[in-house]
């Protein structure tokens, strides 16, 4: 067994876990299970803030994620969480503010990212996403974002994404993907949105998110397999 093999099969175990006995046993039973979506707090590590109030795996289920939540992560710290039928996990040292669908009051119309990084899936629909330099339109994508001071990184892992520099309008760019295809990074002050290399996220967390909102990716076979090879090179850790 390769060492990418090896790799893929302990961060595998590793996000059953982390779903708990019920999201694995879901996992596990596919299609023989139906799946009753739960929304808010699913897991949490480290150092986690809902609207400012630490959250913890002994008293997770005492706080609430509506569609209108701030999210905040420490050092070595992650949330993974439901809203609607949009599933994110939020890395460390991270700020994400929900927004809230004005036609749906348990759905978002997009979030902010001020810091840090964060994988979503979404539903069918349109959501906008905001970084401090971009301006990020999607409709049903699996994402990943990553924020600093200088520029934002975004892999539409699949589906399609129109890319804007915030303070630069004029400047865009639409990708569609099928599997990590047209990774890009979106400058501030070059005021340019460039390809870039995958990075921070893996197939298997996708898979993860999606199955927690009862969907499989568009890159996964009925058997499992990978159907689609990325053409963006290595993308796990």
């Amino acid at each position: 067994m390769s060492k990418r093999d090896l790799f893929q099969r302990r961060e595998m175990l590793s996000l059953l876990v982390s779903m708990g006995a019920m999201g694995a046993l879901s996992y596990i039973l596919g299609g023989c299970s139906t799946l009753i979506i739960l929304g808010g707090l699913r897991k949490v590590t480290g150092d986690v803030k809902i609207n400012g109030k630490p959250v913890s795996s002994k008293n997770i289920a005492e706080h609430k994620i509506t569609n209108d939540s701030n999210l905040s992560t420490g050092p070595a710290s992650t949330a993974l969480f439901v809203v609607g039928k949009n599933a994110f996990l939020l890395r460390k040292n991270s700020q994400l503010s929900l927004i809230p669908a004005k036609s749906n009051p348990n759905e978002i119309s997009g979030f902010e990212l001020n810091t840090g990084g964060v994988l979503s899936v979404f539903a069918k629909g349109n959501r906008r996403l905001r970084t401090p330099v971009a301006i990020i339109g999607i409709k049903g994508t699996g994402a990943y974002l990553e924020v600093d001071t200088e520029k934002t990184y975004i892999c539409t892992c699949y589906g399609t994404s129109h890319l804007q520099v915030k303070e630069a309008p004029d400047v865009t760019e639409t990708v569609t993907a099928e599997h990590h295809d047209a990774p890009r990074f979106i400058w501030a002050a070059k005021k340019t949105i460039r390809p870039a290399f995958v990075y921070n996220h893996s197939d298997q967390e996708l898979i993860m998110l999606e199955e927690l909102v009862g969907r499989v990716p568009p890159f996964v076979n009925p058997d499992g397999s990978i159907k689609i090879e990325s053409k963006g090179g290595y993308y796990g850790y």
